[in-house]
């Protein structure tokens, strides 16, 4: 089985506190820097990583839709980025849920290979835009 490096749900990493209650003006503010950011890293994220391309999921209780392409659909659900390498396999993620108890965002990134420092680099890139996303 291939090894892979993924956020622990309960560490401190994994949580972000957030001041904005609507989670769908967070998504949306957050598509538009990750999509500014995105164009911004592609070509370091495909040196370093292999990462070529990207899709978008969103998950609402049972319900699943793929190809999103507003974020803010998710609602209150969770959303995941999946990074495809060029021959279109998904080798990393990272993921976001706002708590409806809670003023926090559980992030995560879930990357495949021998290197943590792709995990992290993924988990710090999501805590930077949803901190930006957060107004």
């Amino acid at each position: 089985m291939p090894l892979f490096h993924t956020t622990s749900v309960v560490s401190a990493n994994g949580i972000l506190k957030i001041k904005n209650p609507d989670h769908r003006a967070i998504k949306q503010a957050y598509q538009s820097i990750f999509l500014k950011t995105w164009e911004e890293r592609k070509a370091e994220l495909y040196s370093k990583y292999g990462i070529a391309d990207w899709i978008a999921e969103s998950y609402n209780g049972i319900e699943e839709k793929h190809g999103l392409k507003d974020f803010g659909e998710s609602g209150n659900g969770g959303i995941k980025i999946s990074f495809l390498n060029d021959k279109g396999c998904k080798i990393a993620c990272i993921w976001m849920r706002g708590s409806k108890t809670e003023p926090i965002f559980r992030i995560m990134a879930d990357t495949e290979g021998p290197c943590p420092d792709f995990e992290q680099d993924l988990l710090e890139w999501q805590r930077s835009m949803l901190t930006q996303a957060d107004i």
